[in-house]
């Protein structure tokens, strides 16, 4: 499944300003990331409202993650089912050879439950994270993203994805080193400025 993402990073400061950037766009709503589709803990809103209500919520720090969207599309998404287990316990997965694998691991007891989420890559819905301090003052970046899937039948959707992603790239111009990685990411001047004085950025 093919998509268009743009990472950058971002100061705390300048997420408002982006944000109300999308606001104006259109008649653009929000919800939370992973949130139940159907019993979204986090009422999905226009985006403005959404992020007055929940921006400084404990679980949309340190990185704001939502959904958005035109109206209909963020009230009404496809949404994808699928059984998983909480409150279990970890355990390694045993290989062949009677060592326990790197990376894999299988959960033991736990209860039974339904997730229902939206399916990003069927719903004309933008991913966006605003990325901001941390609690050791590590800045996280910030990512925009669609993914084309059936989305593609909607040429209106596609334009409109386009032009926030062509604005983000717009914005950050500059590029940084990421903080224990051996690369870099876009960034604003604000940022590439704060690193001069010895800000570090992380991957989202």
């Amino acid at each position: 499944m093919t998509g268009s993402v743009v990472t950058f990073a971002q100061m705390p400061e300048e997420g408002p300003e982006f944000l109300a950037y999308l606001e104006k766009t259109g008649d653009i709503w929000a919800r939370a990331f992973k949130d139940d589709a159907v019993t979204p803990r986090f009422e999905p809103l226009p985006l403005g409202e959404f992020v007055a209500r929940f921006g400084d919520h404990a679980e949309m720090q340190p990185r704001f993650k939502v959904l958005i969207g035109f109206r209909e599309d963020i009230l009404h998404p496809v949404i994808y089912t699928f059984d998983d287990t909480e409150s279990g316990t970890l355990a390694p997965v045993i290989q062949e050879d009677g060592t326990e694998d790197p990376v894999m691991r299988k959960t033991i007891g736990g209860m039974k439950v339904q997730r229902r989420v939206v399916a990003r890559s069927e719903s004309p819905v933008v991913g966006y994270t605003w990325g901001r301090l941390d609690a050791e003052g590590i800045l996280r970046e910030s990512k925009i993203y669609f993914v084309y899937g059936h989305v593609q039948r909607r040429p209106d959707f596609v334009k409109w994805a386009k032009k926030l992603l062509a604005h983000a790239r717009k914005c950050s111009p500059e590029r940084v080193p990421l903080f224990r990685a051996n690369c870099s990411t876009r960034a604003t001047k604000q940022v590439t400025e704060a690193c001069g004085r010895g800000l570090k950025v992380m991957c989202a």
